[in-house]
């Protein structure tokens, strides 16, 4: 089995955070081609993090973002699909600081570099979360 990273453990939990819940969206408003593209999307995204292939997180980030383009102008929640772009913005941003790091080796406070990350992209999602529920 093999070892993943506690960046790597995050990565993939929000990659599938967003496909399953863009899924559990789509179900509720009958949208069967985004519920479909969102597992398969979501699946491979998943796939890439844990085997550790070549860096395609902005193919996935961009395949993410017309996926939701889709669900807009299919009908689907306007909260959720902000939801879901954050989510999709999140896990590209994983993504590469993973595969950064992991280039790097060994990192002296790696942990605190890791936490410091996760604030800033906290905050930062937050308030673009907030700005872009405002009516």
């Amino acid at each position: 089995m093999k070892t993943l990273t506690r960046l790597q453990t995050f990565t993939l939990a929000v990659i599938a955070l967003l496909g399953v819940g863009l899924a559990v969206v789509a179900f509720f408003s009958q949208s069967a081609l985004v519920l479909i593209l969102s597992v398969i999307l979501a699946a491979f995204w998943c796939a890439t993090v844990y085997f550790g292939k070549p860096n395609l997180h902005l193919v996935f980030f961009v395949s993410f973002l017309v996926l939701v383009s889709i669900g807009i102008f299919g009908s689907l929640p306007t909260f959720w699909m902000i939801l879901a772009v954050c989510l999709d913005i999140a896990a590209w941003n994983l993504g590469e600081f993973t595969h950064r790091t992991l280039g790097y080796g060994h990192i002296p406070n790696a942990r605190e570099l890791e936490n410091h990350h996760f604030k800033q992209l906290g905050i930062v999602l937050g308030i673009g979360f907030v700005l872009a529920v405002i009516p």
